[in-house]
């Protein structure tokens, strides 16, 4: 004897209605998988961006900190004192590697940036500095379309993609933790209201939140 089973048509209604409804709740959860996937690879490109920045005005600066030409001079003490904890170096002492951190399940999202305010006046090694990045920073955000600004230890802005050159950002707290030391990674919500129903073929379709990186320039203990 052989028994079959065969299912209600009610049974086959629930199971059917029932998968219907988990399909939008798992498209939605694999929408997050890929926008957290988006941020971690924005947040990699804005560090590498930094990294390679940071040590170009560096050398800019030492240069110019060093030349006759510059007076007054730099004093020994210029920067401020690195205080955030060291990062994790390999065992070879030559690398500080510096990974993507954000996950848009756990972290915040935080305001929009409050607008640049007026600054205290730079250093003039600072100000010279600043000047030669500055057309290479506009140049390059031509390929990567990031924003980005380099200050002097007060957060005063010395070079800029923008046209806040000269005012200062030091009320932002990724800059303010950046000038002691620390390697910052926040999301912000987008501070512009762009139309709801974006154009296709632009750019910034879709895009509500924004990726911020502040990479510290380090000469020493000093940044």
């Amino acid at each position: 004897m052989r028994l079959s089973w065969r299912p209600r048509l009610a049974t086959v209604l629930v199971l059917i209605t029932l998968v219907i409804g988990l399909l939008p709740l798992g498209g939605l959860f694999v929408l997050r998988i890929y926008e957290s996937a988006l941020i971690r690879q924005t947040e990699s490109e804005l560090i590498a961006q930094g990294a390679l920045i940071a040590a170009s005005y560096r050398v800019q600066f030492e240069r110019l900190s060093t030349s006759k030409a510059n007076k007054p001079g730099v004093p020994a003490d210029y920067g401020n004192p690195l205080t955030s904890p060291p990062r994790p170096e390999d065992p070879e002492n030559r690398w500080r590697p510096r990974y993507a951190v954000l996950d848009l399940a756990s972290d915040p999202i935080l305001p929009a940036p409050d607008e640049a305010t007026p600054g205290a006046p730079a250093h003039p090694a600072a100000v010279a500095a600043g000047r030669e990045l500055t057309a290479i920073l506009q140049e390059t955000q031509k390929i990567t379309l990031a924003g980005i600004r380099v200050t002097d230890p007060a957060g005063t802005i010395v070079a800029t993609t923008g046209e806040e050159l000269g005012r200062s950002v030091a009320h932002h707290d990724e800059v303010v933790r950046a000038l002691t030391g620390e390697f910052v990674s926040v999301m912000r919500w987008r501070g512009s209201n762009p139309p709801s129903a974006p154009p296709l073929d632009s750019i910034s379709r879709g895009t509500r939140i924004r990726v911020f990186v502040a990479v510290p320039i380090l000469h020493g203990e000093r940044v």
